[in-house]
């Protein structure tokens, strides 16, 4: 702005009425300061006109100096901090108010409003004694914020008399949470319309993706206000059809920087980011938002060095260009480039801190995610679910639980966050607990849920909700079913329910070929992803598991050199094939061409050693491996344990790091195969003194043991535990070792009788067990009838 004469009064009111922005605002208080016109009138104007374009720090400035402040001047004050969030500062003027009217009260109600307060707004305005319209109207307002559309027609419906802004207002809460039918009904219903009204039913209708019927009620607005330009425009560019938004961007008879950005947004929104940057060249007047634009628009494609330099370029970047390039280091992982950004901002806010404790918790620094969380001065939804994220994502899913059940404030994304944690633990019990006690369920809440009960071997109760409890179902649903049938080996099921989908994704094609390779139909596996519409890298992967998986070796190297791309996970599998099937000379050549490792290819390479009983060659992998994880550990305790050095294993087991269910069935079954039975008992009953949850296996090692010594009540016992008090359902191997205990005690009632309930078809070893216990049985002599009932 020119520095011009001295303005007079009435151009000291005029220019500060007509500011719009921060740095316009400054140069107009600069000059009205340089005249000699003083007084209350003008500095209220000023406070306003700060209140309006953001500043309160510079709207605070001139109240403070205001030595008659009046009314107005205070409630001009507590209006700045009400608009823009600051209810803590806009409460503190409210309590210092020399006198209150109606204009402060309602003054007060909106900063409650504005800060999503909905309890306190709502508190509040039962408690004023006087109330107008304007009360009304803003309560209503904090119910359509919060989206609280019960309350909101509560409030609607109780209003002593409406205008056109109540209406409004009800019509924005019913396009927040209804069908758009329920809308139409209103919108047809409404005794007066205006522009918002016709701008309202244009979003609504874009959002919904009825683009005609938007346009239909565009064409229809005789007097085409910009804003109704400005919706028509946002309407196509959200939906990325860039042809038609730049047709309305070129009919437009003018245009404001919301055009512009719109405008802008479309080519963003499209793909088209290089137009997106011609177009900003082109913008007669660009702001903060546009800048912002391009800059999250380079970082959403991963472009980061490209937005560091963009970044440079912004003048007077605002808190949110800091953050959308602090929130770019973050899938990159530079934590050390993060941190130092973070501390470059100059006025930092939630979103920074929130970004920073998600660039912790993604590099897995759990304790400084925290660190980060306790200190932030405030916490909004967003702050706290990103904590709930940080807790689940790094294993303390009980840590997430406590949270969830003190957070004042919750959304459906809070409770699926930990839902997720407990699935992904195999928890059955915590998921389903939670489950029940949620206030409202989603399709992922299902998708979780139906998740926790595959996992968990839980099929029938999955194939339940599966049929009949989900309203609807995805890609998600599909897959989780196909994946219990696959572990289920029922192939059969799940080809049925694949031809049954309407809808078939890659991801679904995918577990289709997936149930065929994991359980050894090479063959179907091979014409299914003969017939897939297009593959990817799993697909490939999942039949190259499908030929290594059926020793088909050669074919799965022929495989893998067709590959297009091979990713670290393919690698793995070739290795894991090669392993499998003992051509150690052939694991470790590929292991040495690998262009990269992880765990999984020292585990598979260090597995390949000890199965050919190359016990140092195992040690040396694993004394190389930067990171180790629980199947590193129990890989070389088998690799001891397999070879005969059962001394060196059990003071191996000893340092283990975690002592899990597989690490003491290793140990236990080690020495129940070497006849020490006694070893192998004690740590059995070790194992059940440290909680540990017992399975098939661990039963199976300790009955071996007992055999040893030919205990058989002793067996019969543990058998009959094993179903009643730890609820594991024997299968053959255990059915098995009971009938090899009777068969070597001449127990030849008892061995036939258990040959023909087990649910079982009996084997060749079951028929010579009982032909045994009728030999041991004759030879000492029918007089012995004790050994004629073991039960």
């Amino acid at each position: 702005m020119p520095d011009l004469a001295v303005p007079s009064l009435q151009e000291c009111i005029a220019l500060i009425t007509s500011s719009r922005s921060l740095s316009q605002a400054k140069q107009i208080h600069s000059r009205v300061s340089s005249s000699s016109h003083r007084g209350t009138y003008l500095s209220n104007l000023l406070i306003q006109m700060y209140g309006r374009c953001g500043s309160v720090a510079d709207a605070r400035s001139v109240f403070d100096a205001v030595v008659a402040k009046n009314s107005f001047t205070w409630n001009l004050m507590l209006s700045a901090y009400a608009r823009n969030g600051h209810l803590q500062r806009a409460k503190e003027v409210y309590d210092s108010m020399p006198g209150k009217d109606l204009v402060s009260c309602n003054g007060m109600l909106a900063a409650y409003s504005q800060a999503g307060k909905l309890g306190d707004a709502v508190e509040f305005f039962r408690t004023m004694q006087e109330k107008d319209l304007v009360s009304w109207n803003t309560v209503l307002a904090a119910f359509t914020r919060a989206r609280d559309l019960r309350g909101a027609r509560k409030i609607f419906s109780d209003m002593p008399r409406k205008n056109l802004v109540s209406w409004n207002t009800m019509l924005a809460a019913i396009s927040q949470n209804e069908e758009i039918e329920v809308l139409e009904m209103f919108f047809d219903g409404m005794e007066e319309k205006d522009v918002v009204s016709h701008n309202t039913m244009i979003n609504a209708y874009g959002k919904a993706g009825h683009i005609e019927k938007a346009r239909k009620i565009f064409d229809y607005l005789q007097e085409k206000k910009l804003v109704s330009w400005n919706s028509m425009l946002s309407v196509y560019s959200h939906h990325g059809l860039l042809d038609e938004a730049r047709l309305v961007f070129e009919e437009m008879p003018e245009r404001d920087k919301i055009s512009w950005n719109s405008m802008l947004a479309a080519y963003i929104q499209s793909g088209n980011l290089r137009e997106a940057l011609s177009l900003l060249e082109r913008m007669p007047r660009k702001n903060l938002v546009s800048y912002n634009l391009i800059l999250s628009a380079l970082a959403a494609q991963g472009l980061f060095d490209e937005a560091k330099a963009f970044f440079a370029t912004i003048p007077n970047p605002s808190i949110i260009s800091w953050n959308t390039l602090l929130a770019a280091y973050t899938p990159i992982g530079h934590l050390d480039e993060i941190i130092k950004l973070y501390d470059q901002i100059p006025d930092k806010d939630v979103v920074s801190d929130t970004a920073l404790l998600n660039a912790f918790a993604e590099n897995g620094k759990l304790e400084q995610a925290k660190m980060v969380f306790d200190a932030m001065e405030e916490w909004d939804l967003v702050s706290m679910n990103a904590m709930l994220a940080a807790f689940c994502d790094n294993g303390s899913s009980f840590n997430a639980k406590e949270m969830l059940s003190w957070m004042c404030s919750r959304n459906l994304s809070s409770w699926n966050c930990v839902l997720r944690s407990f699935a992904l633990d195999g928890d059955l019990d915590e998921t389903k607990r939670l489950f029940d006690k949620m206030p409202e369920w989603d399709q992922m809440s299902y998708n979780f849920m139906l998740a926790a009960y595959v996992s968990g071997g839980h099929h029938d109760l999955a194939k339940v909700m599966y049929e009949t409890l989900l309203p609807e179902k995805d890609s998600f649903t599909h897959v989780a079913m196909l994946s219990a049938y696959t572990v289920q080996g029922k192939v059969d099921d799940a080809k049925l329910l694949f031809d049954s989908m309407p809808y078939r994704s890659l991801f679904i094609w995918n577990s289709m070929l997936s149930a065929y390779a994991q359980n050894g139909h090479p063959d179907n596996a091979k014409n299914h992803f003969d017939t897939m519409p297009e593959w990817d890298i799993v697909s490939w992967t999942s039949l190259l598991y499908s030929r290594n998986y059926q020793g088909n070796v050669e074919e799965a190297k022929e495989l893998f050199e067709r590959m297009p791309e091979r990713d670290l996970i393919a690698w793995n599998a070739m290795l894991s094939g090669h392993s499998q099937h003992r051509h150690l000379e052939d694991s470790k050549c590929l292991f040495d061409l690998m262009p990269s490792h992880n765990i999984v290819s020292y585990n598979t390479l260090m597995a390949a050693y000890s199965q050919h009983g190359y016990i140092e060659d195992a040690l040396l992998v694993f004394q190389k491996m930067r990171h180790r994880n629980s199947i590193s550990w129990n890989t070389l305790l088998v690799s001891y344990a397999q070879n005969g050095h059962t001394n060196t294993a059990k003071a191996f087991f000893s340092t283990l790091p975690e002592q899990n269910l597989v690490s003491w069935n290793v140990v236990i079954g080690m020495y129940a195969l070497n006849g020490q039975t006694a070893q192998s008992l004690e740590l059995f009953r070790n194992c059940v003194a440290d909680g540990v949850k017992l399975d098939d296996v661990s039963f199976t090692s300790a009955l071996i043991a007992l055999s040893h010594s030919g205990e058989v009540d002793d067996s019969l016992f543990l058998f009959k535990s094993m179903i009643i008090d730890y609820l594991v359902t024997p299968g053959k191997q255990q059915y098995g070792c009971i009938i090899s205990l009777f068969a070597r005690g001449g127990y030849d009632r008892s061995c036939k009788e258990l040959i023909d309930t087990m649910p079982f078809f009996p084997d060749t070893h079951d028929w010579t067990c009982l032909a045994s216990a009728n030999r041991i049985y004759k030879s000492m002599g029918h007089h012995n009838t004790r050994k004629t009932n073991a039960s």
